[in-house]
């Protein structure tokens, strides 16, 4: 309400045009008769601008201060007020005051300082104006209390005027006679003379004439929706009390209630999404989706992003409360994009666009930037099909969750990354060779690479949970065993050699080592990495046999210098005996020395009697291969050769007769014999079912035999 004007027009012309209106018609009250009237008022008044100061004043403000208009004007009006309690006490009042609705009013009694004589003593009175001026009355408290019937009106004026709730008086008939400033706030308008009926409608009125004739005998209180003149529904909670005169009505507004427990519940369902799935985008666009249907947008895209130093960006649109698409995106969103807030986004902006895709049918959309403990994680877009701006309310509300879903994309971006790390171990982990599993502090398996599915034949489903080395991998020696694990609990590491058992029982001979796992001084499991060795332990036994075979070389060549001197004589006199050689039916010839591979059918012809002591038949065979090369077969019938020595039995100095009976070399010498020809011998037997010793020859006595040679032969 600006100052009425202080001018010399006359006080029948128009304000606006300044002719005086026509003859014949009633003249409108013009703004000099306006300011000639509160001029007039015998209560001091003055207005007050936004800042507190004096904006215009009435006479009988200036007498109350004792000071002329040019030293009122323009100045604070806490300047005149005496104690610094009662300054504070009008200014608090004051900055409230204008924050709150046209009509809103309060009064404080304080002392003003007058040019002359004491501090009066008054009750100011203030009342926000439709301008947002306030405006003051100033009434001397001796007057206001001139008699005990005033001082209680003005009391319980105060306290009616002071109360943020509504409050009618309303007479038997239901006619309302007085509203205090808060009521009349609430219901946008003049509400004193009219029916108490017409602010509800419906059900609501029906509910209303229950309650007033329970209020003629005590009181009632409840919650009805009131319909303000503008037609808004206006839900608030009653309390209505009686006595022998007026109702007392008390009117809480229940919208701002209303509005704190709807964006609980909103806050509530955001929540439950970011949980609502383990695939954490889903939870994200679930969330989203719960904050666009709260704030009635028909359009949710989110653009999260990825990575660290070098970030990549994906946009993740979301349709039908689920994850409807996920794109990269080629380029960042721009970076004044992350200032906190939100703001409105034209749907053909060429970023816009870019970020979040076709907007189309986007008629109104605002962004907000996500936010986590790391800064800016992504960009949240909603959208209305409606034209128009969007309610303050639901943008504060946008806001706020905007703090919510800016935690839990950042939550869902480091699950993605955690798992998509895990993957990548799990595939690197799979693809080795070596057995590498990790188990918990008590032992039981946590991870099971395909390695040790492999050598162990047991499936990482069947291991998960059991104990290593116990349970699942047992070892062959439960006391190694538990000598291993204890020296890893005590050292926080261990190399041992040792054999577990497959899933058939089956030993397999590991080298493994162990390394803890701690989380600060907690141990939280270990890492267990095993060598398979028996490959290494294959290659060491035939290199000792080798070995073996080299000093037998040795030895049999200096033997056979001895032997055959003496011997080379009683040969070719034992062929002279011979009339004449038994012809075979399809000779067959090879290249070596003949008195060598005579020594090997003697050592082979012997190992067989001796096979046979209760008798028996041996079976010599000797046929040609088919790319060349000579096959000897000597099979006997005696008691056979058990198949856990059988790899032992070319081996030096290994012999099954009793001690004294035999050295243990024949067979090895013959070994070397056959080897240093280029042949190969076999065996096969069965415990009970005789022998059968298989000679390969190649035809030139050099390179393998041309057939391969039968499955059992020396290690």
């Amino acid at each position: 309400m600006a100052a009425p004007p202080r001018t010399s027009d006359p006080a029948s012309a128009d304000p606006v045009s300044g002719q005086a209106p026509p003859l014949g018609h009633a003249a409108e009250p013009s703004a000099r008769t306006y300011a000639a009237l509160a001029d007039a008022l015998p209560v001091a008044a003055c207005l007050l601008d936004r800042a507190g100061l004096v904006a215009w004043h009435n006479r009988a403000f200036a007498e109350l201060l004792q000071r002329p208009a040019g030293q009122i004007d323009g100045e604070p009006f806490l300047g005149w007020i005496g104690r610094a309690g009662e300054r504070e006490g009008f200014g608090r009042a004051f900055m409230g005051l204008r924050e709150r609705e046209v009509g809103t009013a309060f009064a404080i009694d304080a002392g003003l300082v007058a040019r002359l004589g004491p501090p009066a003593a008054c009750r100011v009175r203030a009342v926000k104006l439709d301008d947002g001026g306030v405006g003051l009355s100033c009434l001397p408290i001796a007057a206001a209390l001139s008699s005990p019937e005033a001082e209680l009106g003005l009391a319980i004026t105060r306290g009616l005027d002071a109360i943020d709730q509504g409050v009618l008086l309303v007479e038997a008939d239901g006619r309302v006679v007085h509203c205090n400033p808060a009521g009349a706030t609430l219901f946008g308008g003049q509400i004193v003379g009219r029916n108490v009926m017409e602010l509800v409608e419906g059900v609501a009125s029906t509910t209303l004439l229950r309650a007033l004739a329970v209020a003629r005998g005590g009181s009632w209180q409840g919650e009805l929706a009131l319909r303000r003149p503008d037609g808004e529904s206006l839900p608030a909670e009653l309390s209505i009390a009686a006595g022998s005169g007026a109702k007392v009505v008390l009117i809480r507004d229940l919208r701002e209630r209303r509005r704190r427990e709807f964006e609980a519940r909103v806050a509530a369902q955001v929540d439950r999404a970011l949980v609502s799935s383990s695939d954490p985008r889903r939870c994200v666009a679930a969330a989203a989706a719960a904050l666009g249907a709260a704030v009635s947008a028909h359009h949710m895209v989110a653009i999260v992003r990825h990575g660290g130093d070098q970030p990549r960006w994906q946009r993740w649109t979301v349709a039908a409360g689920a994850l409807a698409h996920e794109v990269e995106l080629d380029r960042a969103p721009p970076a004044g994009w992350g200032v906190a807030g939100v703001a409105e986004v034209e749907p053909d902006d060429d970023d816009a666009r870019a970020a979040f895709g076709a907007l189309a049918d986007v008629r109104a959309a605002l962004r907000v930037a996500l936010r986590g403990p790391s800064g800016v994680v992504g960009h949240l877009l909603l959208g209305r099909v409606q034209p128009g701006p969007w309610d303050a309310r639901d943008r504060g509300l946008i806001a706020t969750i905007a703090g919510q879903l800016g935690l839990g994309v950042e939550s869902a971006l480091l699950t993605l990354a955690t798992r998509e790390l895990a993957g990548y171990q799990a595939m690197v982990l799979d693809q080795s060779a070596v057995l590498i599993d990790t188990v918990d502090r008590h032992g039981g398996v946590v991870t099971w690479n395909r390695a040790s599915a492999v050598l162990l034949g047991i499936p990482a489903e069947q291991a998960l949970g059991r104990r290593f080395g116990v349970e699942v991998a047992r070892a062959r020696d439960a006391a190694v065993w538990d000598e291993l694990w204890a020296t890893l609990l005590r050292d926080g590491g261990v190399a041992r050699e040792l054999v577990l058992l497959d899933h058939a029982d089956r030993e397999l001979p590991l080298h493994l080592e162990g390394r803890l796992l701690r989380r600060g001084q907690d141990i939280a499991g270990a890492v267990l990495v095993g060598l398979d060795l028996r490959d290494r332990r294959a290659l060491e036994q035939q290199i000792l046999r080798s070995q073996k075979l080299a000093a037998v070389g040795l030895l049999a060549a200096g033997i056979a210098h001895e032997i055959n001197n003496p011997l080379s004589g009683v040969v070719g006199y034992s062929t002279l005996l011979l009339e004449r050689p038994w012809e075979a039916r399809e000779p067959v010839a090879v290249m070596g020395d003949a008195d060598q591979l005579e020594q090997v059918v003697l050592n082979l012809l012997s190992n067989a009697v001796d096979a046979m002591p209760r008798g028996g038949s041996v079976r010599l065979a000797l046929t040609k291969q088919p790319g060349g090369g000579a096959r000897l077969t000597v099979a006997d019938e005696g008691h056979g050769i058990p198949e856990e020595i059988q790899a032992r039995i070319f081996d030096p100095f290994f012999s099954t007769k009793e001690i004294g009976k035999g050295t243990g070399l024949g067979l090895a010498i013959s070994y070397g014999i056959v080897q240093d020809h280029g042949g190969d011998i076999v065996v096969e037997s069965a415990p009970g079912r005789g022998a059968t010793f298989t000679v390969f020859l190649p035809a030139d006595g050099s390179g393998a035999p041309t057939t391969p040679p039968a499955p059992t032969k020396p290690a």
